[in-house]
């Protein structure tokens, strides 16, 4: 992710980069197992939890594939934008995780059939699991930016300055664009 615009001065942040993707993946799922495991426990599932766990770490180990497979082109499309097409490069890198996602996600949800019909009570749970999953891994990312880092930003392996929520930053990008529509400044 961070050869766009690269020169040597922007190694450091290639190198955070190949440390902080997997951080990404991996911080998420540590932190919504155990809220995870409660809720199957609470639903009377928790015996199934080994191959719950199973079914979630194949979905992370797709995905780690599927960008990894990905990354020669992520990177011809990093080196080969001029350094104003920032937003260009945040684009098509946040379409590469989409896709991935949505990919590891359609494998997970026909594997899931098989423990839906074993047990039922398990369709709510993984439903759930892909919005916990989804609602922590976009606060982690946040916290962990820059990923891709803009060329005229000093580099650093965290942004500088007070850690702050990716959900109000949301609001407020929302809030501000309403106002510009509805003719406020």
């Amino acid at each position: 992710m961070a050869t766009f615009a690269f020169e040597p001065a922007r190694t450091p942040l290639m190198l955070y980069g190949m440390v902080k993707v997997p951080l990404l993946f991996g911080a998420t799922m540590l932190l919504a197992i155990p809220a995870f495991y409660v809720l199957n426990a609470l639903r009377g599932v928790g015996q199934d939890f080994p191959r719950v766990l199973r079914l979630l770490t194949d979905y992370q180990l797709v995905v780690a594939v599927l960008l990894a497979a990905l990354a020669p082109v992520t990177a011809l499309v990093n080196l080969t934008t001029a350094a104003s097409g920032y937003q260009a490069v945040q684009l098509w890198n946040s379409i590469i995780f989409l896709l991935a996602a949505i990919i590891a996600q359609q494998r997970f949800t026909r594997q899931a059939r098989a423990l839906i019909a074993v047990d039922g009570r398990h369709r709510l749970l993984l439903r759930f699991w892909t919005v916990l999953y989804a609602f922590i891994g976009i606060q982690m990312a946040w916290t962990l930016r820059p990923f891709i880092g803009s060329p005229d930003q000093s580099i650093h392996f965290l942004r500088p300055g007070p850690l702050d929520n990716a959900y109000v930053k949301i609001f407020e990008i929302f809030a501000d664009l309403g106002g510009r529509v509805l003719g406020n400044p």
